[in-house]
């Protein structure tokens, strides 16, 4: 079973608020937290035989943003024979954490917190998280 910890990280790699979260309805649906109602549903719902699978990338989640806390205070040559330093790491960093992050959010059925600044880049490749194009 998924520790209170393991589900934190969750929430924070995902995006989602770290609050208690209010119970707000019209018309019987949740207010501006569906997407968070959704996400506290499914984390809770890990089949046993996936935990380990969401632990790894959790692990892997927390490995990548250390890099990342790294990368803004040191910046690596671009090539082994450059001193010239390759100024886009942290943008490189953060991507890998997204893809990553929507791994997660694929095994868990949900989407990233939509409103999360660290999303950003899936509305800016063609789309706004939580839209679906339909074809007609």
């Amino acid at each position: 079973m998924l520790t209170e910890a393991d589900k934190e990280r969750a929430r924070y790699h995902l995006g989602y608020m770290e609050v208690v979260v209010a119970s707000s309805f019209a018309f019987g649906i949740p207010q501006a937290t569906e997407p968070q109602f959704m996400f506290e549903s499914a984390i809770t719902r890990v089949r046993p035989e996936a935990e380990f699978r969401v632990i790894a990338i959790l692990d892997k989640l927390d490995e990548i943003e250390c890099r990342l806390f790294r990368s803004s205070e040191e910046l690596f040559a671009k090539r082994a024979s450059d001193l010239e330093p390759n100024l886009s790491q942290p943008d490189d960093v953060e991507r890998e954490l997204v893809r990553w992050a929507c791994q997660l959010a694929q095994m868990l059925g949900v989407m990233p917190y939509p409103f999360s600044q660290r999303f950003r880049s899936l509305s800016e490749l063609g789309g706004r998280a939580g839209n679906v194009s339909v074809r007609r």
